[in-house]
């Protein structure tokens, strides 16, 4: 009677392989519909958006790239770190407030004269004289000066990401099942 000789470390290896490839193919679909539903003013936030193999990249350069108009989906093709694990990150400083909300907060200048908007954003009333309750304008009419600080009413999240991931993981993790156990099959 023939005996298989399993490679256990092989086996594993191979296994491990197959699953992260086949999760990095699954987030890379939940990052294009994360992209898809993020919020877009400037386009840098969709811009940040990554999709990396055993660690997070550098955040400060996925965002300065992606400020700067590069397209940093698929930035990152190789391993760029040691762990076992696939990550979708979104590289900006604000990404995390615009993500998950933000709470009432006071916001406060140091060293600017006065908080400012520029009109075209601004949904108030102005007061063009500069007097009473409501805010002015600045004297080139292109901003609406706030003050030295404001009370921020908060925001909520727009979950761009974390709808992304309920709506496709049980088909990436079932499509990462297959692809791992496809692979096996084929390295015995």
């Amino acid at each position: 009677m023939a005996k298989d000789k399993w490679r256990t470390k092989e086996a594993v290896k191979i296994a491990e392989e197959a699953g992260l490839k086949a999760l990095r193919t699954g987030a890379e679909a939940i990052l294009t519909e994360a992209i898809d539903e993020a919020p877009i003013d400037t386009g840098t936030l969709r811009r940040s958006g990554t999709v990396t193999v055993g660690g997070l990249p550098d955040g400060a350069q996925v965002f300065e790239a992606a400020e700067a108009g590069n397209e940093m989906k698929d930035a990152f093709p190789e391993k760029i770190g040691k762990e076992k694990a696939v990550y979708i990150s979104f590289n900006t400083p604000y990404a995390l407030v615009v993500h998950e909300g933000a709470a009432p907060h006071k916001i406060t200048v140091d060293t600017a004269k006065s908080l400012a908007v520029p009109v075209r954003k601004w949904k108030g009333d102005v007061n063009p004289y500069g007097s009473g309750k409501l805010p002015m304008l600045s004297k080139d009419g292109k901003y609406v000066l706030l003050g030295r600080s404001v009370n921020h009413p908060g925001s909520t999240g727009f979950k761009y990401l974390e709808n992304a991931f309920n709506r496709n993981k049980q088909k990436v993790l079932k499509y990462a099942d297959k692809q791992t156990k496809k692979t096996l099959e084929k390295a015995k």
